[in-house]
């Protein structure tokens, strides 16, 4: 472990899992831009739209659960090259699509590879650099909402050039191999120094506060939905109801919106809680407006503002891991992650089926009401987070590369 400033070459480590963040947010905004051509493509009714993320999200669901706890005894960096490898197996099927059955198993194939490089990523960042794991984990989640940008904008440019969203999984199963070629020769040994407990108290045994994780999964899980729902019906939204051309922005407004706040809460860090809950209440707010809204410019100017606020809920959230399951990064990360999946799937599901049912304020204000839930799950966490666990390291290097 280093003492100091870190050098350079220390920062690549970081560089390359933050990376696999990006392209984890590129696929994902690839999905969301190109949902209506796929659904069209595929001759799938717009109520059933719903059931392409949701097979995605499922997946994401069933990996990190048994993989985390594997990763943390096994080693991080197997499962990271071996998933990203399986990425770029179900990109190339997705490339050679030609109907709904072949489509499904290549997107159940990139939630599962998907959702456990992202975890192992944000896993290794905890391990190698517990000293600055807060601002870390929030330009690692900055990441996501960088690819998630650049997605849409390419999206629309493949569109304007009658170019098929086939190749969007070519490009993302190419990015893939390079990070996997890239990551392959990085030692994943730590960077910075853990402190350690004085030599003369006796060592407490490491425990995991399974109630503290479960509530930051179901923080996770919920929000993780909420913003899935914004990003997969913000532009049909704009489109459809609204009338409005070039849809695609509002999703690029609104993961553009929380670089900005995840920056901000980067950098004040020791306010997370106040900047949680504030963005929370500040979010459910919008949630519960936006279904009314019937001016396209408002509308994109809300899409941005959504984004801001969602921005700080989920890196300041997740920080809390390391106090509930101290050397457990793997385990906690892969339940967080799961977690995810599940609160994603439920509402790209739901969402569809609530506007076909009632409207799309309804469907809207369903978001609110979850992210007012979100609310009550924060306060509770931050509660249990004043009483945390002895943090034990046996301040030797430990090299997680096996």
């Amino acid at each position: 472990m280093l003492k100091g400033k870190l050098r350079l070459k220390d920062e690549i480590l970081f560089l390359v899992m933050a990376l696999c963040v990006l392209l984890n947010g590129f696929q994902a905004g690839s999905n969301q831009a190109f949902l209506s051509e796929i659904q069209s493509d595929l001759n799938v009714s717009g109520a059933n739209s719903g059931i392409l993320p949701a097979i995605q999200w499922t997946a994401v669901i069933i990996a990190p659960i048994i993989t985390g706890l594997f990763a943390d005894k096994v080693g991080k960096k197997p499962f990271l090259l071996s998933f990203l490898g399986l990425f770029v197996i179900a990109a190339i099927i997705l490339f050679f699509t030609n109907g709904l059955p072949i489509y499904l198993t290549g997107v159940f194939l990139v939630g599962l590879a998907i959702s456990v490089f992202q975890f192992i990523a944000l896993a290794i960042i905890i391990d190698c650099y517990p000293l600055s794991q807060d601002k870390r984990m929030s330009i690692a989640t900055s990441m996501y909402s960088i690819g998630a940008i650049l997605a849409p904008l390419v999206a629309n440019l493949f569109i304007k050039n009658n170019v098929n969203w086939r190749y969007i999984y070519l490009l993302c199963g190419i990015l893939a191999f390079l990070l996997a070629l890239f990551a392959a020769f990085i030692p994943f040994t730590p960077k910075e120094e853990k402190k350690t407990p004085n030599a003369q108290q006796p060592l407490e045994k490491e425990k995991i506060n399974f109630w503290g994780v479960g509530i930051i999964c179901a923080i996770a899980g919920i929000y993780v939905g909420v913003e899935s729902g914004f990003a997969y019906y913000i532009k049909p939204f704009i489109s459809d109801d609204l009338g409005g051309m070039n849809a695609e922005l509002a999703i690029s407004l609104f993961w553009l919106g929380m670089l900005p706040s995840r920056v901000i809460s980067a950098y004040f860090s020791k306010y997370k809680l106040p900047i949680l809950i504030g963005s929370l209440v500040i979010l459910a707010g919008l949630g519960f407006s936006f279904g009314f809204i019937n001016d396209i410019s408002l509308g994109l100017g809300l899409s941005f503002f959504l984004g801001f606020f969602c921005g700080p809920v989920y890196p300041d959230s997740v920080s809390y891991a390391s106090s509930f399951a101290p050397g457990k990064s793997g385990l906690a990360t892969g339940l967080i992650t799961a977690s995810t999946g599940l609160g994603a799937a439920a509402v790209t599901f739901l969402f569809p089926a609530i506007q076909a049912k009632a409207n799309i304020s309804t469907a809207f204000i369903f978001l609110g009401c979850l992210i007012s839930l979100i609310i009550v799950l924060a306060v509770i966490l931050a509660f249990m987070g004043k009483k945390k666990p002895v943090e034990i390291t046996d301040n030797k290097p430990q090299d997680i590369n096996s």
